[in-house]
């Protein structure tokens, strides 16, 4: 079958068939959301991003059966890419994936040296799919972290008072991107594989279709100076997801990651999202996890991110 089967760079008219696959796939794994042409241009036309340049399509007698996007960003020193993609429900565990994987990593390793630059590839695997941790591990990528995923149904939440609190919040603006970069560094300098955020790449993201003016909250107490955020997005019809959740280190055990957390979650209720997502890393000292029980987030399986490094 593999004989019968081209991987090639993704063209513009692609788009329309691209969206139908990761419909089939949605469909697949009963997720309700179901993507449109312009949801598909709106993603590969990120900005700062490259993804509509640099994503590979599976093709099978010209009918597209995969494919794997990749998203950069860039930092002084390396580049990140993270790569989005699938197989066509009905031509899983046939190779096609290992193929898409293999091209991109080729493209990837021809980048870094024109470049002269380090490229991390970052991919992720659910514990419990199928066939995800063996490619992975096949091509020899590196365990990175752990996530726990955990999910909350927001019937369950009783939002508290927060506006009798020493607390000011507000929408970042790009103004804001070198406090907000300084807040998400200093809050994950625990990590042993954590990488600084470049305040550019903050912009890049307030300007992004995944920025929203009701789920990005900078919290500053009364002087103004900045204590932590938190933003998250409505990932599809009655469904939102918390990205990330970021406190200073200096002002934690202050209440301020659950005032933001009771903040970004009574906003969600209030536009009739019933459910939210978010991920942890499963290693995180901080009290996140507890906290996150405590609001009533359950436990919803396990992610591995894998890494690859590429060097010029």
């Amino acid at each position: 079958m593999k004989d019968t089967i081209t991987i090639r760079r993704f063209k513009n008219q692609d788009t329309g068939e691209l969206t139908e696959l990761i419909n089939r796939s949605n469909l697949h794994e009963n997720r309700a959301v179901t993507k449109s042409v312009s949801d598909m241009n709106q993603f590969l036309d990120e900005p700062g991003e490259e993804i509509r340049d640099n994503t590979f399509v599976a093709a099978e007698h010209n009918k597209i059966i995969g494919y794997n996007s990749l998203c950069f960003v860039k930092g002084d020193a390396l580049i990140k890419v993270y790569s989005y993609g699938t197989v066509d429900p009905l031509y899983r565990r046939q190779g096609i994936g290992t193929m898409l994987v293999k091209v991109s990593l080729q493209h990837l390793q021809q980048r870094a040296k024109e470049e002269g630059i380090k490229i991390i590839y970052n991919q992720m695997a659910r514990i419990e799919r199928a066939g995800q941790i063996p490619l992975a591990e096949k091509f020899g990528f590196s365990k990175h972290t752990d996530l726990l995923s955990m999910k909350l149904s927001l019937d369950r939440f009783e939002p508290k008072d927060s506006q009798k609190t020493d607390f000011v919040f507000h929408t970042p603006t790009k103004a804001d991107a070198v406090e907000w970069a300084t807040i998400y560094n200093n809050a994950f300098a625990w990590a042993s594989n954590h990488t600084n955020l470049a305040p550019e790449n903050v912009k890049y993201e307030f300007q992004s279709s995944e920025f929203s003016s009701d789920f990005y909250i900078l919290c500053r107490d009364k002087k103004r100076e900045p204590l932590g955020f938190i933003c998250g997005r409505i990932e599809e019809e009655g469904k939102g997801v918390i990205s990330t959740l970021a406190v200073s280190r200096s002002s934690q055990g202050m209440g301020v990651g659950k005032v933001l957390l009771n903040q970004i979650l009574d906003r969600m209720q209030k536009m009739n999202i019933k459910e939210v997502r978010l991920t942890v890393d499963y290693q995180n000292p901080t009290p996140a996890i507890h906290l996150y029980r405590k609001t009533g987030f359950n436990e919803d399986g396990r992610i591995i991110q894998y890494i690859y490094e590429l060097t010029p």
